[in-house]
C-alpha cells in the first residue's frame, strides 16, 4: 500500500534507507521544577551528587505523582524557592 502523504523517514530491514541516523539533542544540564499540577509539590527522593539514569524516579508527591529524570547524569543542586523544589541534573551525554 502506498503512503497517503509525502515525506517522513523510510525504514527498511537494515535501518534507515539513507544510512544516517537522526541526531538527538541532549542538553548539558537540565533544571526541573518538581511542582506537578495533578500531584502538587513533590519531594525529591535523590541527593546532591547522586547519579541518576534517564527515566529514574527523582521525586514523589503526597498524591503519588512521580517525577522522572529526563536525562542520565549527576544531580548537582537541589533548590527550594517560592515553596517549590527544583532539581538540577548535569547530563553525562
Amino acid at each position: 500500500m502506498a503512503n497517503s502523504f509525502y515525506g517522513g523517514i523510510k525504514i527498511n530491514k537494515t535501518g534507515l534507507s539513507h544510512g544516517v541516523s537522526p541526531k538527538v539533542f541532549t542538553p548539558a544540564a537540565v533544571a526541573i521544577n518538581a511542582y506537578q499540577q495533578a500531584g502538587g509539590d513533590t519531594a525529591p527522593c535523590i541527593k546532591e551528587g547522586e547519579y541518576v539514569k534517564k527515566g529514574q524516579v527523582i521525586a514523589v508527591s503526597e498524591r503519588l505523582a512521580y517525577l522522572h529524570a529526563p536525562v542520565s547524569g549527576t544531580v548537582v543542586r537541589l533548590l527550594t524557592k517560592d515553596n517549590s523544589h527544583y532539581i538540577v541534573i548535569k547530563s553525562d551525554k
